[in-house]
């Protein structure tokens, strides 16, 4: 028997557990609400009862203790992460919370447990610490390192901190994000835009991220932006980029360099522009828009060409993918060409860094084809980099290490590390 069905951006329903008597369900819930909470329903009165909803973030994650129906606690991500906690009188839950003050600063959460519950193994992390992982006696409260460090190399008082930060947009809209500084230093800063891909749904999170602590670490400030159309602030913030990847989406970002200027964090003659997939086009989009804003941007398997992008490679070509881009990108064509770098760009001033895989079926190849033409054709210098195995993103290590040298290098070129 169907008891809804939701267009992508109207909400949804989403079953997770029955509750502890077995007669209703606890769900995810956004078709009542913008923000996605969770809440009770009632299948024979198709009946929703909230649980928690948070005013401005979706809930990120729920958290469970073995043997119970219903989650204990849920995960919210309004700037830093926080746990709200259902059951105060859950076992696992009143651990966790012990184990927070064992690890000051840093994020608990359990991600395993023995069937009788006496030992879990909890993941510990935080945003200069890529974490590792411990078990966790529950009964003689032993805790032992696993030895199982993600990124064990890494020094974490060494790396940057990633500062939550919020502002208003043009049109009054308040835009979360993520600020990284290097160590030590506050102002007048060279600044990356580091532009999160999607972009719809997917949004960035406090947490350790490899790519802004390496930019940090040779002295660029680095900014991360959940612009409107990213995921994790409920479906009007969702819908609010439906429609509008080359206009409002853009000027969230080019108001988050402004604020960062103003506020004294950015040189705003040291500024640059980078992302990969969306990023990648926002990267080259609003070098279109704002020409005297960017001394450079960064396209990594970026749509460049929306008209290629949304007939090419392997999302418009089945049927869930063809709904998506209907609903998102304008059908009109003139708009779409408004919407291309590819079909503006007498109109970039930046100095360009392309990087493309001949294999990508996803920001097609073409994209990057159309693009460099569209340069080649009225003399625009640029600098590429195109290898022939590698998809959407680089994963053969010998490349990757190739890529973030040479970007370092463009980077310095062109913004210098101050």
């Amino acid at each position: 028997e169907l008891h809804g069905q939701y267009e992508y951006g109207k909400g949804t329903i989403t079953p997770v557990s029955f509750t502890e008597d077995s007669k209703n369900l606890i769900v995810m819930c956004s078709i009542n609400k913008p923000t996605e909470g969770v809440c009770k329903y009632d299948p024979k009165e198709r009946k929703l009862t909230e649980i928690y909803r948070h005013p401005i973030v979706d809930v990120a994650n729920t958290v469970w203790q073995r043997g119970l129906e219903e989650p204990i606690g849920l995960v919210t991500y309004d700037g830093k992460p926080k746990t709200v906690w259902l059951n105060k009188d859950a076992s696992n839950g009143r651990k966790i919370r012990a184990l927070e003050k064992t690890f000051p600063g840093y994020v608990v959460r359990e991600v395993s447990s023995t069937i009788k519950g006496d030992e879990i193994v909890i993941s510990v992390s935080n945003d200069r610490d890529p974490g590792g992982y411990y078990v966790f006696n529950t009964i003689t409260n032993e805790l032992k390192d696993l030895g199982m460090n993600r990124k064990g190399w890494i020094k974490a008082n060494e790396m940057a901190e990633m500062e939550p930060i919020k502002f208003k947009a043009r049109d009054g809209l308040e835009i979360n994000g993520y600020l990284t500084r290097p160590i030590g230093e506050k102002t007048n800063l060279p600044l990356v835009m580091m532009v999160h891909g999607g972009p719809h749904g997917i949004r960035d999170y406090w947490r350790y991220d490899s790519e802004a602590q390496f930019l940090a670490n040779r002295g660029y400030a680095v900014m991360q932006l959940n612009y409107r159309g990213s995921g994790g602030y409920g479906k009007d913030f969702l819908k609010a980029g439906f429609l509008k990847w080359g206009t409002t989406m853009q000027d969230d970002l080019t108001d988050g360099i402004l604020w960062a200027v103003k506020e004294g964090i950015a040189d705003k003659e040291r500024l640059c522009i980078y992302g990969a997939s969306y990023g990648g086009y926002a990267a080259l989009m609003s070098s279109v828009r704002e020409p005297d804003l960017y001394k450079c941007a960064i396209g990594y398997v970026g749509v460049y060409d929306v008209e290629s992008f949304t007939s090419v490679g392997n999302i418009p070509n089945y049927r869930a993918g063809a709904a998506y881009l209907k609903q998102v990108i304008p059908e009109d064509k003139e708009t779409r060409k408004a919407f291309s770098p590819s079909k503006q760009v007498n109109k970039i001033k930046a100095n360009l860094f392309l990087v493309h895989g001949k294999m990508d079926r996803q920001a097609h190849f073409k994209n990057y084809e159309i693009l460099t033409k569209a340069l080649d054709d009225i003399g625009k210098d640029y600098k590429s980099m195109v290898k022939d195995k590698e998809e959407h993103g680089f994963v053969i290590e010998e490349n990757r290490i190739e890529l973030y040298e040479e970007m370092i290098k463009f980077l310095d070129e062109n913004i210098g590390s101050g």
